[in-house]
């Protein structure tokens, strides 16, 4: 297992009105879609043709790049980011296994198309306590945090001799909620 979490971080959303959320949850996956896309291109992340297919697929209306993007996310070493989902009231987190696993049954209301395997288990925050540069990607809104969190442990306490956040598990100074910690 990793030392540090990774420093990036990407929204994953739960399928259509969360439908695949108690299943990710339960299983430590992360149920994704795009069930246009085959499942030997998803397997070998061949994406020259998943790009063409979108463009296709999307036409001359907006949403085939950014389709694309978030599919090479996914398919490209996905251990390198942070992945969070706002569900129940909570922000959620894990990091990932590279490599996917497809659904054999297709995408249906409970699972998603392919899935990406939790290295480690998810973790939450309530939402109301979400940092700011984490809350306000993908358009949710919530309350920003008072002070920055470790991503190892998400807690820091204030070390008023030098203005800036320590975490008490792991020697580090933070001066902003820029600063990555660990």
């Amino acid at each position: 297992m990793r030392d540090k979490l990774p420093t990036s971080v990407r929204y994953v959303k739960n399928g259509r009105r969360s439908q695949w959320w108690d299943t990710s949850r339960t299983n430590g996956q992360i149920h994704l879609g795009w069930k246009s896309i085959p499942a030997e291109l998803l397997l070998k992340s061949d994406f020259a043709p998943i790009e063409q297919m979108l463009k296709a697929q999307y036409g001359s209306r907006p949403g085939a790049p950014q389709d694309f993007n978030a599919l090479r996310d996914l398919l490209d070493a996905p251990s390198q980011h942070l992945w969070v989902t706002f569900e129940d009231g909570f922000l959620w987190w894990c990091t990932v296994h590279d490599g996917v696993t497809v659904n054999p049954n297709g995408e249906t209301t409970t699972q998603g198309h392919f899935w990406l395997k939790e290295l480690l288990r998810s973790q939450y925050q309530g939402a109301r306590a979400t940092p700011g540069s984490i809350s306000s990607r993908r358009g949710h809104r919530a309350s920003p945090l008072a002070r920055p969190s470790c991503p190892r442990c998400l807690a820091l306490e204030r070390c008023a001799s030098i203005a800036s956040w320590y975490c008490p598990s792991h020697p580090v100074h933070v001066r902003s909620t820029r600063e990555m910690p660990c």
